[in-house]
């Protein structure tokens, strides 16, 4: 009998750009969306006059925060993390350079075993960090460097 549990590993859930997943991304990270300042003295209780002391309804308020994405990637023998990304074209790049392109789209996709897809869009993606240091270790086999997406919101596929 096949697990009900989600699988995450083995292509079951990946990160992709144009159709094409990012490769040796081993950890992605989503801080997900959130609402905008989602304090007690946001959320209003609604009460209708003449009643009871009791909320018809709780408001708050519909916008949301972005989000942002840390990918953890292997380092390649031929070039910087950031070079492997499948949207950056020029291998002599600068960060400054990359974190200056425009904005774009990305997907996580999720199949399960029955081959069902879904997964979510991140719109309006721009790189805001990338690690350049590290730290070398001897008995190590790779080193994991991570690259910090920030998006604007998220639609479902």
């Amino acid at each position: 009998m096949a697990t009900q549990a989600r699988i995450v590993g083995s292509g079951y859930t990946y990160m992709t750009y144009n159709g094409e997943p990012i490769a040796f991304c081993e950890i992605v990270n989503d801080s997900g969306e959130d609402l905008v300042n989602p304090t007690p003295d946001r959320i209003m209780p609604i009460r209708k006059p003449g009643t009871p002391q009791v909320p018809m309804e709780i408001c708050s308020c519909e916008a949301t925060n972005g989000g942002t994405i840390t990918l953890t990637i292997r380092e390649t023998w031929e070039s910087e993390v950031w070079n492997t990304l499948p949207w950056v074209d020029d291998p002599t790049i600068t960060i400054r350079e990359l974190v200056n392109k425009d904005e774009i789209s990305l997907q996580k996709i999720i199949v399960s075993h029955s081959g069902a897809i879904r997964g979510k869009t991140y719109h309006g993606c721009r790189i805001t960090g990338v690690q350049t240091g590290e730290q070398v270790q001897i008995g190590n086999i790779s080193i994991p460097k991570q690259v910090t997406i920030s998006y604007t919101h998220t639609t479902p596929i």
